[in-house]
């Protein structure tokens, strides 16, 4: 039995009375900064109408103040106890599989990283989870060799993660620091304060976790608490801190400018499958050039609706011989009450008309081209 081969570990399990109240005075301080982010999150009518942060804000410290307070009761609500009498930190693997991939998702927001085509922003959200998953298996395995395999591979997921958000991160920095300004090299300082304190805080979970009872049975559960508090405080609410500072506390007004991809889309909503402009983008105007190398819009057809029982948006119009006008003049559009949709044809509606028109004018052709070939005693019948 696990007691038996461990019997210092047995008591190591229980949490003193003085860490559980600094658990539950981290708990206020968790919960207080997520009402701050929740009134952040409201439009502030003072300054436009406009929020000041997003969700993912507010998420991190509610997570926080729902297990540490639970954490803070001494009712043991997070452990769960196997049959050979080893205790499990459950409510902690559950905080970090809510926690870290929105952490993730905040460092993939500024910057775009590809490996091959890859989209490695989303890879690491679920590395991230993996991670979590392998280091949850480790902590049930019974078996020594099975546990520390399990243990393996959460920190090689760990690695690919401290690989991937370095590179986003520090080709985020050089992008701020080329910009030559003040403001660039403020934001490239701030992602530098953000990156000591990921690196240093996530660099201490696996430590803990393997000095802990789920691990090698080094440190009692009293210190691994305090000790998992203090870096959950610099990986999740400082970094927040900071980093929501970094965001709307400066002109980048709450996004990467780092990050083109993702302000492309947000300028763009229907961009191009090929992200390249062309002659059959529907976003362009076509235009062509006539012998004095003028441009010209090739079409432009304003669409008008027609009000029921009148003929007048028939008889007036921009266009140079429409109905009702005299021939070379152009009777000015009156503004309607109601919106116009402007539409500009392109080079795809150009070829789609020739084929309409191939497809009812041919059948036409060809079928008088057959009454012209009867004989002329059918015509009489016909007649």
């Amino acid at each position: 039995m696990w007691a038996e081969e461990y019997p210092d570990c047995v008591g190591r399990m229980f949490i003193d009375p003085g860490v559980q109240t600094f658990l539950l005075c981290f708990c206020i301080i968790s919960a207080c900064q997520a009402l701050y982010f929740v009134y952040l999150n409201l439009p502030q009518y003072q300054a436009g109408g406009r929020v000041r942060a997003s969700w993912e804000y507010v998420a991190i410290p509610v997570v926080e103040a729902i297990v540490y307070g639970l954490n803070s009761t001494g009712a043991h609500v997070g452990y769960m106890r196997l049959f050979n009498g080893r205790a499990v930190v459950w409510l902690r693997t559950a905080h970090w599989a809510l926690t870290i991939p929105l952490l993730l998702m905040q460092i993939g927001k500024m910057h775009s990283l590809k490996f091959y085509g890859h989209d490695i922003n989303s890879i690491q959200i679920w590395v991230g989870i993996l991670m979590v998953v392998f280091g949850f298996s480790a902590s049930l395995a019974e078996v020594e060799g099975i546990k520390w395999m399990f243990f393996f591979f959460a920190l090689l997921c760990l690695i690919v993660i401290f690989l991937s958000v370095y590179k986003i991160m520090s080709t985020a920095g050089q992008y701020y620091i080329s910009l030559n300004s003040t403001h660039g090299s403020h934001t490239a300082m701030r992602i530098r304060i953000l990156m000591i304190c990921f690196f240093v805080s996530w660099s201490g979970y696996p430590l803990f976790w393997l000095l802990g009872v789920e691990g090698a049975c080094v440190l009692g559960e009293s210190v691994v608490s305090v000790c998992m508090a203090v870096l959950d405080c610099f990986a999740k609410n400082v970094f927040g801190m900071v980093m929501w500072d970094t965001l709307w506390n400066s002109e980048l007004n709450g996004r990467w400018t780092c990050n083109a991809e993702a302000m492309a889309l947000e300028m763009d909503p229907l961009p191009d499958k090929d992200g390249v402009s062309s002659s059959d983008s529907p976003h362009d105007v076509p235009y062509a050039e006539d012998g004095d190398g003028i441009k010209q819009v090739a079409a432009d057809v304003v669409v008008r609706p027609v009000r029921p029982g009148s003929v007048t948006g028939m008889q007036k119009g921009s266009r140079i011989g429409a109905v009702g006008s005299r021939p070379g003049s152009a009777v000015p559009m009156e503004t309607p009450p109601y919106p116009v949709i402007v539409y500009a044809a392109t080079q795809k509606d150009a070829e789609l008309a020739q084929s309409q028109v191939r497809i009812f004018i041919l059948p036409r052709y060809a079928f008088k081209f057959w009454l012209a070939s009867l004989p002329r005693d059918i015509w009489l019948v016909l007649v």
